[in-house]
């Protein structure tokens, strides 16, 4: 009784148009309660400093497999939010990866370490990927697709790197342009003047190599336990700092921990973001769960040939 009266809320709170149709998660993704995801601790405030150095694009990357040519990347272009669809019952099963440390397990502090991929391990997945005919596109332009029902090219996947730490510009960032990816960085706004996570200039550099820099709260707090002022303050004022800092207002949002209450989903559209990741396992978008949408998660065990054989399922060809 309770998951069918949530269904029936959903379905009210998500219809885009009159003729929206009712939720249809699929067996890839069944509607439960939130459940807990993995968080990491945050770190002591300190001044700002200048941006994080860049080491080179091929630093401590091995050559597993040639690289594909290198594509040029146009900064801070994700797509805005788009808050109609054609056909709600148009649907996409696009993996969307979820990271949150690329860092050597010995230097990611108190980080959980199921948090922690190895920039090598990370290397490898993003070669093997690249050179099976995978391709990434941000969260951003999987919302604009879904919501003007467009289904985009086979191979298509999108990389989350939640919570904002700087090995997501040390060490992400450029095994990333190696391969020509871009992904969707998770930024907690109220760490950006913290030590060990991203600075105003790092997002800066990020969106200017193309990434989208997206909502994760300002304080990365259960937002399913937040009300009213305190809850909108949490989502709109990371939103509006990631305005001000690179020029463009975000499109999607990450439920920090996985959380989410209605009411938090709701706070979400009235934000004008367009679509909203959870914790949950599976792959599927449709117009009905644009606000609670599944990720796989990435763990440090996963080797490349794992993951590749975990999207297989997903090329569409």
């Amino acid at each position: 009784m309770a998951r069918a009266l949530a269904l029936i809320l959903l379905s009210v709170l998500f219809a885009g148009c009159a003729t929206a149709a009712p939720i249809a998660m699929g067996p890839a993704y069944p509607l439960a309660a939130p459940s807990a995801g993995l968080s990491d601790p945050g770190q002591p405030s300190q001044s700002p400093g200048q941006p994080t150095p860049l080491p080179a694009p091929s630093s401590s990357i091995p050559d597993l497999v040639p690289s594909p040519p290198p594509v040029h990347l146009v900064g801070a272009d994700w797509p805005a939010t788009v808050r109609s669809t054609p056909d709600p019952g148009f649907s996409l099963r696009v993996p969307v990866l979820m990271y949150h440390r690329i860092v050597a397990p010995a230097d990611a502090g108190p980080s959980l370490p199921g948090l922690v991929i190895d920039p090598i391990l990370f290397a490898q997945q993003m070669s093997l990927l690249a050179t099976a005919g995978w391709h990434t596109i941000t969260l951003a332009t999987l919302q604009a697709d879904l919501a003007r029902g467009r289904r985009p090219a086979p191979r298509t996947f999108v990389i989350t790197i939640d919570d904002g730490h700087t090995d997501g510009v040390t060490n992400a960032l450029p095994i990333l342009r190696r391969f020509g990816f871009v992904a969707t960085y998770f930024v907690v706004m109220g760490r950006i003047h913290n030590s060990n996570y991203l600075s105003p200039a790092d997002l800066r550099t990020l969106a200017d190599a193309g990434m989208e820099i997206a909502d994760h709260t300002m304080d990365h707090h259960n937002v399913a336990r937040l009300h009213g002022a305190a809850l909108a303050h949490d989502i709109n004022a990371a939103a509006g700092l990631i305005r001000q800092i690179t020029g463009r207002a975000p499109t999607t949002f990450a439920y920090p921990a996985g959380e989410w209450s209605l009411e938090a989903v709701g706070a979400v559209e009235a934000d004008n973001l367009g679509m909203a990741v959870t914790t949950q396992e599976g792959v599927l978008e449709t117009w009905a769960n644009r606000f609670l949408v599944p990720r796989l998660r990435v763990t440090p065990s996963q080797t490349a040939m794992d993951l590749l054989r975990r999207l297989s399922g997903y090329a569409l060809d």
